[in-house]
């Protein structure tokens, strides 16, 4: 082993064994604990300076995390500084994992099943958030599982068969809108929170320039398993840019910095009702608790872009955000949870 591996090894058990700072620690666990998953990585070509390098901003941002708790009191400055590290480090997470993506990728061409289990049982918990990756993972995992069972994937293939489960359990009601024929309490699945008025004194709109938020409360405790985008649709025309959607944490009453899902939706998947799925991606809830649904979009303002339909404060469990700043409208929405 190179000196170089070897010093990167020593980093990552260091790391390992201290605890991670409490400050943003759903962002930071998630960036610190990775070091322990890229490290697997470290003999590809591709992979070896990035995570080396990854692993020595990580190692030195966490004893600047656990300085800034020894002091006491941290000055907002301090905290915004830090978050802004963490962004920076997060950066770098997203570039090795799309590195990641295209050596699966790659190894799905080639069908090379010892890279592809590799990477699906060694990568961090949240590397497929993409419904396109997730297809051709699982696709490609049906045929060849009789090599070597993966547990992620597994889990991923139950998650979308429930999807499809509560879906069948849905019927359009002649408005636009698809309700549910029933309860879905045979799948351990419940209605958590429902934002569903009639009409709506109008929208907001996603754009290059406009992001838009939706704060909701937990009634249930369980875990948070879809979400239900109610009313949302293209504006003007067809748009040729995607809408991205995640599940992001809440803050005192600010969006948070963690997104536990993330998902593309391509303009063709935007339909009256628009069910995002998060299965074990979804954080384990309980009443009183807040998350959010972000949407934004590189769709260009004034042309063909999203809206999504509200009125004024008629939810109380949540606030309505505009470029991460409130707003006085409410989105139409359903959360459920799946209940333990």
């Amino acid at each position: 082993m190179s000196t170089k591996f070897l010093l990167l090894s020593t980093l990552t058990t260091f790391l390992l064994a201290q605890n991670n700072p409490t400050l943003y620690s759903l962002l930071g666990n998630k960036l610190y604990d990775a070091n322990s998953k890229f490290e697997t990585f470290v003999h590809y070509e591709i992979l070896k300076d990035k995570i080396f390098a990854y692993s020595v901003q990580s190692k030195s941002l966490r004893e600047q995390g656990l300085s800034l708790e020894s002091k006491g009191n941290i000055s907002a400055n301090e905290y915004n500084e830090y978050l802004s590290s963490l962004r920076l480090l997060e950066n770098k997470y997203i570039g090795i994992v799309h590195l990641l993506h295209q050596m699966m990728l790659s190894s799905i061409r080639e069908n090379d099943y010892d890279t592809f289990f590799k990477i699906n049982t060694s990568a961090p918990s949240d590397f497929l958030q993409s419904y396109v990756l997730e297809s051709q993972a699982i696709a490609f995992y049906q045929k060849n599982k009789h090599r070597g069972r993966i547990a992620s994937l597994e889990r991923l293939i139950c998650d979308k068969q429930l999807a499809q489960q509560a879906e069948s359990l849905q019927t359009h009601d002649g408005k636009g809108v698809y309700v549910t024929k029933k309860p879905i309490k045979k799948y351990g699945t419940q209605i958590d929170q429902e934002h569903t008025l009639v009409g709506g004194r109008g929208g907001l709109e996603i754009t290059a320039n406009q992001t838009v938020a939706q704060s909701f409360s937990i009634a249930q405790s369980g875990r948070l398993i879809a979400f239900d985008l109610i009313d949302i649709k293209h504006h003007r025309c067809t748009p040729t840019k995607s809408l991205h959607v995640s599940l992001v944490t809440m803050e005192n009453g600010r969006l948070g910095p963690h997104s536990y899902y993330t998902r593309e939706l391509h303009p063709n998947e935007i339909s009256p009702t628009t069910r995002l799925y998060f299965g074990h991606y979804g954080p384990m809830v309980k009443p009183g608790e807040q998350y959010a649904i972000y949407l934004k979009s590189d769709a260009e303002p004034g042309g063909c872009t999203y809206a999504w339909s509200g009125d004024y404060e008629t939810y109380h469990g949540g606030k309505t955000f505009i470029n991460e700043t409130e707003n006085i409208r409410d989105m139409k929405f359903r959360s459920y949870v799946l209940i333990n």
